[in-house]
């Protein structure tokens, strides 16, 4: 028919068999156009057959074509579909192909799809499963491309999802595998994308997996890493981790198990120690700060008022030092010089530049290290190489301890060095035990083979740790023969942290589970709090007979031992114990010995006293130079608030007492008290005139001032409101009250001005900086105020009291809203004031909440009281007239005395009275009561 020429007949052919049902026959056309070479037709027929509506026809196409054999026509298929542009159809044939059960043929398809370099379709097939809902045939390829090998298309997927933006499909990815079980898959997945260098998309992953509430894939992702040896993947996690800010993601995990009590036998960082956040957290061996204390106990017992400290960047380093210079600051007369650290990608020229920083402050001899062993080795070396073996005085946290690592071949630089360590012993018996384990008998061990490689620099035949270069392990190697062997320090505390459990157990199955040998109900009921408790309450004799206990924090007492590096010709070089510190410093002095030869220990001041006729001279860089511009200010932005709400108040407060000046006669202002406002509108003034002192540059006189006016505004304030319908004397009686105690407070402790360098603490002592201040406490200010305050709140209660009084006592209820709104903002201001006492902007944040609590009191009292009376006296005079309701005894008395007033009634505004006769009324007649008109409306 092609030769013919009635390639047209073939469809209509299609079309006819479709019609009288042979649809077998459309199985032996495709046997016989594949037979003749019509592979072109193929392509054809399968867009003719989308033209006339056989989409059905294609699914037994696939199904046939299967079973004939026609395995390769399928890709031929694939690949001239997509030539042709009919990729919709691929979307048609997943959704039938699940339909009607060809899963299977899904993993041929990507097999042959990868065969023939078709790896472009399988993002576009992500893409359009995602669009189709077929998120779920994502876990069976997953599973299907584990099982055929495939596990290199998962890197190309990965990579793929990034760059088309499908970052939600890699989420799903996650969820679905943990759903499946396929755990170890993530794991190879992490190997790969740091093979393939997609370490960027471990933080993506930490990031996405925090959002969707995988936290325990992380903590199995930690801990499977660490089974299968990537430790180093471990710390560029938690390095990049701290880069993109997840560092609570990794304190998420030890939240998640808070609530299983934890004994530690060699973690010693400070922040441990805190109760609320690791409550459920217990160690057998002390904090770092009991081994800072130790140390500042040390300095202060070899007279060394001068030092410089040196830390590993770290947690561990960073944070010692910290604990030892704020406990020399309580303690007092020790100056820390320097504060250094060794960064963790330290080089050569690092330690070269850091002793060159240390000779700067030659008088500081002593260092302070907290620093692991391969940093102290590398300062040791650099102090070598700038010939300056006997110049420094080491002292080394537990991290260097009694470690000849530290000192190997570096024994000369090291002389002299003082270095401490938890108390401990060596365990009888171990030893024995450790140096007869072999391969043979110590299987429950997973890590022991890979220990016995680095023991014996062999190789085993089942390892893959060692290059092929090391000699192959006979198994018949022997722990300290074959090999050094010295017992690990801290072997006493394993066995202390673990017979604390066992101990807290036992326990709690004495009182749990009485006269019963297996665990009961109850115990397994039990939960964490309650073996915390039993924990925290155990007390025995440990392996090295020292006391186990632990404090309300969880933490052991603080034992250490201090020793010093040594050498001479009557003794061997090594460590020398010299002293131990349990709460007290105990050393022995005779033993020391120190850098050439010297009898008594070497001096680390600052400078040496005065003789007479020399002066102290402080030199750069720890004196700062003076100002060039003693004239010129600082720009203090926190100051700029308080600053505009006090201009605000006073000018509004002199245009309120003007006003009551100009009018001082009129029924308002006389109904008011005269005396009493001018009194209250003094002290308002008072209260914005104290923003300015506190924000002036402080001095005597000012200090002085601050200390006055402080409490004084707001006392004579609250005592006018307080004696609002008393005589006027009780408001100098109060005042009195209030400069008397000043004056007193002045006597006892005179106005002062003081450089305080806490509140620009710094750990680098070259920024630090002093802020010039008065002389007074955040108790004194509190004092200073109470007074004020007890004012404030007397005033509270009697308006609360007088809230029901009459109306034409209508000064009770402003006072009332007066009283209670000032009561909502200092109530604001004492927590806020107290709150920021440990912050670095305390002085700022304080003295800032204090003037605008200061300006809000005053302008409450100066709105509420005085502003809607001046409202009235300029906007409506009409209304300021004197009213009352009178009684027809009143009105009749009135009428009686009424021939000594004006008979012409006038209506004057702000104030002038005006009289109104009765001339019909008769007040001895009382029968006229009965014909009275009602004057509650006149005006007098």
């Amino acid at each position: 028919m092609q030769t013919v020429g009635l390639i047209h007949t073939l469809e209509q052919c299609l079309n006819r068999m479709q019609t009288v049902g042979l649809i077998h026959t459309l199985e032996q056309c495709l046997n016989r156009m594949q037979t003749v070479g019509l592979i072109h037709t193929l392509e054809q027929c399968l867009n003719r057959m989308q033209t006339v509506g056989l989409i059905h026809t294609l699914e037994q196409c696939l199904n046939r074509t299967q079973t004939v054999g026609l395995i390769h026509t399928l890709e031929q298929c694939l690949n001239r579909m997509q030539t042709v542009g009919l990729i919709h159809t691929l979307e048609q044939r997943l959704n039938r192909m699940q339909t009607v059960g060809l899963i299977h043929t899904l993993e041929q398809r990507l097999n042959r799809m990868q065969t023939v370099g078709l790896i472009h379709t399988l993002e576009q097939r992500l893409n359009r499963m995602q669009t189709v809902g077929l998120i779920h045939t994502l876990e069976q390829r997953l599973n299907r491309m584990q099982t055929v090998g495939l596990i290199h298309t998962l890197e190309q997927c990965l990579n793929r999802v990034q760059t088309v933006g499908l970052i939600h499909t890699l989420e799903q990815c996650l969820n679905r595998m943990q759903t499946v079980g396929l755990i170890h898959t993530l794991e190879q997945c992490l190997n790969r994308m740091q093979t393939v260098g997609l370490i960027h998309t471990l933080e993506q992953c930490l990031n996405r997996m925090q959002t969707v509430g995988l936290i325990h894939t992380l903590e199995q992702c930690l801990n499977r890493m660490q089974t299968m040896g990537l430790i180093h993947t471990l710390e560029q996690c938690l390095n990049r981790i701290q880069t993109v800010g997840l560092i609570h993601t990794l304190e998420q995990p030890l939240n998640r198990m808070q609530t299983i009590p934890q004994v530690s036998y060699a973690a010693t960082a400070p922040e441990l120690s805190d109760d609320r956040r690791y409550d459920f957290f217990s160690r057998v061996v002390p904090p770092d700060s009991f081994q800072a204390q130790a140390l500042v106990d040390v300095v202060k017992a070899m007279g060394w008022t001068y030092v410089s400290t040196l830390a590993s960047e770290g947690s561990y380093g960073e944070k010692g030092v910290e604990a030892f210079m704020q406990i020399s600051r309580e303690a007092g007369g020790i100056c820390v010089a320097q504060f250094l650290k060794i960064p963790s990608n330290r080089r050569e020229e690092d330690f070269d530049r850091i002793v060159r920083q240390l000779l700067d402050t030659p008088n500081s001899r002593v260092i302070v290290t907290f620093a692991n062993d391969e940093d102290i080795r590398g300062i040791l070396n650099a102090s070598r190489r700038a010939n300056q073996v006997g110049h420094f005085l080491w002292m080394g946290s537990d991290s260097w301890g009694t470690k000849q690592s530290a000192v190997h071949q570096l024994e000369e630089a090291a002389v002299g060095a003082i270095t401490i360590l938890p108390k401990r012993a060596t365990i009888e018996g171990f030893d024995a035990y450790f140096t007869s384990r072999t391969l043979e008998n110590n299987r429950r061990n997973v890590w022991f083979a890979e220990y016995w490689e680095e023991n014996f620099d062999c190789k085993l035949m089942s390892s893959s740790k060692k290059d092929d270069t090391s000699r192959k392990c006979t198994g018949q190697e022997r722990i300290g023969v074959d090999s050094k062997y010295e017992q690990e320090g801290k072997v006493q505390f394993v066995i202390d942290a673990v017979y604390a459990v066992a101990h807290a157990l036992h326990n709690m199955h004495r009182d749990l589970c009485p006269e019963r040998s297996a665990v009961c109900p109850e115990m397994e009921m039990a939960g964490g709090k309650k073996l915390l408790k039993y924990i925290r309450t155990v007390s025995f004799n440990g392996s090295a007979g020292t006391s186990v206990t632990f404090n309300r924090n969880g933490d052991a007492p603080g034992r250490y031992d201090l020793f010093q590096y040594q050498m001479s010709n009557n003794t061997p070089t090594g460590y020398k114990l010299i002293g131990q510190w349990m709460d007290t410093l105990q050393i022995n002095v005779e033993d020391l010995q120190w850098p050439s030869g010297e009898k008594d220990a070497p001096r680390s001041v600052c400078s040496a006293p005065c003789r007479p006729g020399e002066r102290k001279k402080l030199p750069q860089p720890h004196r700062m130079p003076a100002h060039p511009h003693r004239a010129a200010g600082v720009a203090l932005p926190w100051a700029v608030v308080p600053v505009l709400l006090a201009m605000l108040g006073i000018v509004a407060t002199i245009f309120v007492m003007a006003t009551f000046v100009r009018y001082n006669d009129t029924p308002i202002v006389r109904a008011s008290g005269r005396e009493l406002s001018y009194v209250l509108l003094s002290g308002i003034f008072l209260c914005y005139i104290i923003t300015f002192l506190m924000i002036a540059a402080p001095d005597v006189a000012v200090c002085a001032f601050r200390r006055l006016f402080l409490g004084l505004g707001m006392c004579i304030s609250y005592a006018a409101l307080l004696t609002k319908t008393n005589r006027i004397y009780r408001i100098f009686e109060e005042g009195k009250r209030s400069l008397a105690g000043v004056f007193v407070w002045f006597g006892v402790d005179p106005p002062n001005t003081m450089v305080d360098y806490d509140e620009q603490k710094t750990m680098d002592p070259q920024l630090a900086r002093g802020m010039l201040k008065c002389d007074i406490t955040d108790l004194q200010i509190i004092c200073s105020l109470g007074y004020s305050i007890l004012l404030m709140v007397t005033c509270t209660v009697y308006a609360i009291k007088t809230r029901g009084v009459p109306e034409s006592f209508n000064e009770a209820k402003p006072i009332g809203f007066t009283m209670y709104t000032t009561c909502i903002v200092w109530l604001a201001f004492i927590p806020i004031f107290f709150g920021t006492a440990q912050s670095a902007e305390k002085l700022y944040i304080q003295t800032s909440t204090l003037t605008i609590s200061m300006n809000l009191s005053a302008s409450v009292a100066l709105g509420l009281l005085y502003m809607p009376k001046v409202y009235v006296i300029l906007f409506h005079p009409e209304l300021n007239v004197q009213r009352r309701k009178r009684s027809f005894k009143a009105v009749a008395t009135a009428a009686t005395m009424s021939s000594r007033l004006s008979h012409k009634p006038s209506d004057r505004p702000n104030g002038e009275a005006k009289t109104e006769l009765c001339d019909s009324v008769d007040p001895s007649n009382p029968a006229v009561k009965k014909n009275y008109v009602s004057y509650n409306s006149l005006a007098i």
